[in-house]
């Protein structure tokens, strides 16, 4: 689940990922990370990352907040950094966002282009035959027509 940030069009929230139990997280994350570059054009994606009451490894009967480290390394291996920590207070939850930066896809994000990937097309598929369309017109009947 995803949202194109409301203050800031050019940033999208990863709120939810998962996938079905015998499907790799990993190929979840590359497939959803692939369709979000390519489609919503965005310039940085944002996730939050939540972390939740676990063991320590030292007591095992104590629990501790920590994220899920196997999702952050996953995360950190496609360029995404810390940007924030949320600690709130009424609820107890910790939050940690971490942020993508586009650094493959700069010309989905530019207006004037954007459309073509939208479409599945690339830019190449608009050069490889020119079109060229001549419109007349001629006066028939006292009227003009083509």
């Amino acid at each position: 689940m995803f949202n194109q940030d409301s203050q800031d069009p050019s940033k999208v929230n990863l709120l939810h990922l998962s996938g079905a139990p015998l499907v790799p997280y990993e190929e979840v994350l590359d497939l959803s990370l692939d369709y979000i570059w390519k489609m919503m054009h965005c310039q940085s994606i944002r996730i939050y990352l939540h972390h939740y009451l676990q063991p320590t490894e030292a007591d095992p009967a104590t629990e501790k907040l920590r994220v899920n480290e196997e999702i952050k390394s996953l995360l950190k291996q496609r360029r995404f950094r810390w940007k924030t920590l949320k600690n709130e207070t009424e609820t107890g939850m910790r939050i940690e966002q971490l942020e993508g930066l586009n650094l493959e896809f700069k010309e989905q994000t530019k207006q004037e282009t954007a459309f073509i990937y939208r479409r599945g097309l690339s830019k190449e598929d608009f050069m490889r035959h020119t079109l060229s369309i001549e419109l007349t017109s001629r006066l028939v009947d006292g009227k003009t027509g083509s």
